[in-house]
This record gives C-alpha cells, structure tokens and sequence, in this order.
C-alpha cells in the first residue's frame, strides 16, 4: 500500500483554524508595524515582522484560493459539531460512498483502515449490522477532545457496499470543519485499504 500522499495531507490539515490564525497574525503584525511607525527615533528595516505579516497572508489566501465555496465551510464550522455522508451532500467530500466489493471485506478494510490512525480507538463494532464506532482523539492546543466517528456499512446492490459515516463532537455548538476531516480521513485510509 503506497503512504498517503501529499494531496491528502493537504485536504486534512485544519485550514479552518490555520485560516483564523493567519488573520490575527496580520492583525497584530500589521497594528505593531503602526506603532513602530509612530516611534519617533532611528529604525532598522521590520524583515521579520514582514516575513511573518507575509505567512499570515499565506495562511489567509490559500484556503480562500485552494477550496470551492471555503468561506461555506467556515460558516459550517462554526454553526455545526456534526458532519455526515449523504446522497446529495453540502460538501463533496461528504459524499456516500460505494464500493465495488463485498460488504465483509469492506467491513474488514474498515477495522484495518480504523486501526492504522493515531488517536482513534475502535469502541464497538457490530459485523451482523455492520456498524463501527470510533473514537477520535483530537488534541487542540489546550486539552484533548474526543470525537465519535460512526460508520455504517451495508450492502448496495450486486457486489457493491454503501459506508456512510457520521462524525459528532461531544463539546462544543462548532469544529472549524474537524468532524468533516474525521470522515475524509477515514475515507482515504479506507480507500488506501481497498486499493482506490
């Protein structure tokens, strides 16, 4: 199995967060760059304060540019801790998938898949219904928050296999999109898993 490559891990990192971060950044560079200027007295050239004015504008302007409809997404992250996979989603990325295998193998790549990601604890899993329930360590910067992934894997007609997946926060009224990772992320361990 080839290691997830660098499109991936851009999809998951937290732009939502690295995006706010970028924006308080600029607000701060730029409100010290205003008082420097007011100083009165000899000034050296501000490089590092405008290397890092030009790092938080980078965090701001690649979301914006890199993802369709993101300032959606911030909107959902903000109002919503839940994402879940649909038929007709709000997000791409959100969408049921089926697979071209039988429901046991795919339910097999799942644990397998589940079982390969840091933080994540298999909890329950129900092979006669084909449910799983994970849960997921997410550590923000003050604390541990945990998460809970529920995965539902059915059959979908001759050879295919439906997984839909539903992520919840246990704290909290937004997730800056990071139940919408939960499942991006299990879909691409899943899909490594079944060789997509």
């Amino acid at each position: 199995m080839a290691p997830f490559s660098a499109t991936v891990y851009f999809d998951l990192l937290p732009w939502e967060s690295l995006f706010y971060i970028g924006i308080i950044m600029a607000i701060l560079i730029i409100f010290s760059l205003l008082l420097r200027a007011l100083r009165r007295g000899p000034k050296r050239p501000p490089r590092l304060r405008l290397l890092l004015l030009a790092v938080a504008v980078v965090l701001i302007l690649i979301p914006l540019f890199s993802f369709d409809n993101f300032l959606q997404r911030l909107q959902a992250g903000h109002e919503r801790n839940i994402a879940e996979t649909s038929e007709t989603p709000r997000f791409p990325e959100l969408q049921t998938r089926t697979y071209p295998a039988p429901p046991d193998q795919v339910y097999d790549a799942a644990r397998n898949a589940i079982s390969k990601q840091r933080g994540w604890l298999l909890t329950a899993s129900d092979r006669q219904r084909g449910e799983l329930q994970v849960e997921v360590q997410v550590p923000p910067l003050l604390g541990i928050f945990t998460d809970d992934l529920h995965i539902t894997i059915s059959a979908a007609g001759e050879g295919q296999t439906r997984v839909e997946a539903r992520s919840r926060s246990r704290v909290g009224r937004g997730d800056l999109g990071e139940n919408r990772r939960h499942i991006l992320q299990f879909f691409y361990a899943l899909d490594e898993q079944l060789g997509r």
